[in-house]
Protein backbone atom coordinates (compact mmCIF):
# COMPACT_ATOMS: atom_id res chain seq x y z
CA UNK A 1 0.00 0.00 0.00
CA UNK A 2 3.20 2.78 0.77
CA UNK A 3 4.81 1.56 -1.76
CA UNK A 4 2.25 2.48 -4.97
CA UNK A 5 0.04 4.92 -6.55
CA UNK A 6 -2.85 2.91 -6.17
CA UNK A 7 -2.29 2.70 -2.30
CA UNK A 8 -1.13 6.37 -1.63
CA UNK A 9 -4.40 7.40 -3.81
CA UNK A 10 -5.91 4.82 -0.55
CA UNK A 11 -4.02 6.98 1.80
CA UNK A 12 -4.75 10.15 1.02
CA UNK A 13 -8.77 10.08 1.02
CA UNK A 14 -8.82 7.99 4.51
CA UNK A 15 -10.22 9.82 7.52
CA UNK A 16 -6.97 11.32 9.47
CA UNK A 17 -8.27 9.11 12.83
CA UNK A 18 -8.14 6.21 10.36
CA UNK A 19 -4.73 7.26 8.50
CA UNK A 20 -3.79 7.24 12.67
CA UNK A 21 -4.75 3.54 13.30
CA UNK A 22 -3.00 1.92 10.29
CA UNK A 23 0.02 3.97 10.96
CA UNK A 24 1.86 2.03 13.21
CA UNK A 25 1.28 -1.15 11.13
CA UNK A 26 2.97 1.12 7.94
CA UNK A 27 5.67 2.24 10.15
CA UNK A 28 6.47 -1.69 10.93
CA UNK A 29 6.31 -2.65 7.10
CA UNK A 30 8.71 0.13 5.94
CA UNK A 31 11.13 -0.38 8.65
CA UNK A 32 14.21 1.81 7.58
CA UNK A 33 12.35 3.52 4.66
CA UNK A 34 9.44 4.53 7.09
CA UNK A 35 10.66 8.60 6.82
CA UNK A 36 10.14 8.18 3.06
CA UNK A 37 6.98 6.83 3.37
CA UNK A 38 5.62 9.18 5.65
CA UNK A 39 6.61 11.70 3.50
CA UNK A 40 5.13 10.04 0.13
CA UNK A 41 2.12 9.79 2.65
CA UNK A 42 1.54 13.64 3.36
CA UNK A 43 2.02 14.31 -0.22
CA UNK A 44 -0.30 12.50 -1.56
CA UNK A 45 -2.48 13.22 0.79
CA UNK A 46 -1.61 16.91 -0.06
CA UNK A 47 -1.98 16.33 -3.85
CA UNK A 48 -5.58 14.83 -3.61
CA UNK A 49 -6.40 17.47 -1.37
CA UNK A 50 -5.55 19.94 -3.90
CA UNK A 51 -5.66 18.16 -7.60
CA UNK A 52 -8.11 15.37 -7.11
CA UNK A 53 -5.38 12.90 -7.51
CA UNK A 54 -2.45 11.50 -6.10
CA UNK A 55 1.36 11.93 -7.82
CA UNK A 56 3.90 9.05 -7.40
CA UNK A 57 6.56 10.66 -9.88
CA UNK A 58 9.45 8.87 -9.59
CA UNK A 59 9.07 7.58 -6.09
CA UNK A 60 9.16 4.24 -5.76
CA UNK A 61 11.52 3.70 -8.73
CA UNK A 62 13.21 6.52 -10.71
CA UNK A 63 11.85 5.31 -14.41
CA UNK A 64 8.50 4.84 -13.02
CA UNK A 65 5.50 7.91 -12.81
CA UNK A 66 2.30 7.26 -11.81
CA UNK A 67 -0.78 8.76 -11.26
CA UNK A 68 -3.79 7.75 -9.06
CA UNK A 69 -6.71 8.93 -7.84
CA UNK A 70 -9.67 6.71 -5.64
CA UNK A 71 -13.33 6.00 -6.34
CA UNK A 72 -16.01 5.27 -3.80
CA UNK A 73 -18.91 2.80 -4.80
CA UNK A 74 -21.96 4.73 -4.64
CA UNK A 75 -23.90 1.76 -3.13
CA UNK A 76 -21.39 0.18 -0.67
CA UNK A 77 -19.01 3.01 0.08
CA UNK A 78 -16.22 0.72 -0.69
CA UNK A 79 -12.97 2.69 -1.74
CA UNK A 80 -11.27 1.42 -5.09
CA UNK A 81 -8.97 3.11 -6.76
CA UNK A 82 -7.47 4.11 -10.22
CA UNK A 83 -3.77 4.51 -11.27
CA UNK A 84 -1.85 5.13 -14.40
CA UNK A 85 2.07 4.20 -13.82
CA UNK A 86 5.01 3.49 -16.36
CA UNK A 87 8.26 4.95 -17.52
CA UNK A 88 6.94 7.22 -20.47
CA UNK A 89 4.83 9.98 -18.86
CA UNK A 90 6.63 13.26 -17.88
CA UNK A 91 5.39 15.08 -15.02
CA UNK A 92 3.85 18.18 -16.59
CA UNK A 93 1.60 15.53 -17.77
CA UNK A 94 0.83 13.55 -15.29
CA UNK A 95 -0.52 16.57 -13.81
CA UNK A 96 -2.00 17.95 -16.53
CA UNK A 97 -3.23 15.28 -18.78
CA UNK A 98 -3.29 12.21 -17.32
CA UNK A 99 -4.24 12.82 -13.57
CA UNK A 100 -7.23 15.71 -14.68
CA UNK A 101 -8.80 12.84 -17.04
CA UNK A 102 -8.19 9.83 -14.28
CA UNK A 103 -9.96 12.89 -11.30
CA UNK A 104 -12.96 12.58 -14.46
CA UNK A 105 -13.24 9.18 -15.21
CA UNK A 106 -13.73 8.15 -11.10
CA UNK A 107 -16.47 10.95 -11.25
CA UNK A 108 -18.32 9.50 -13.87
CA UNK A 109 -17.92 6.16 -12.56
CA UNK A 110 -18.99 7.24 -8.48
CA UNK A 111 -22.05 8.77 -10.31
CA UNK A 112 -23.08 6.30 -12.58
CA UNK A 113 -25.69 3.93 -11.73
CA UNK A 114 -23.17 0.95 -12.03
CA UNK A 115 -22.81 -1.08 -9.05
CA UNK A 116 -19.63 -1.37 -7.85
CA UNK A 117 -19.09 -4.08 -5.04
Amino acid sequence: MIRSGAGLAYLAMIEEERLELMTPHLRSLAGDEWPTREKSIKQARLDYQNLGFVLADQVFHLAIRAVATPVIAKSSGRIFTLSCAGPVATSERLRNEIGPKLTLLAKNLQTTTMMLT
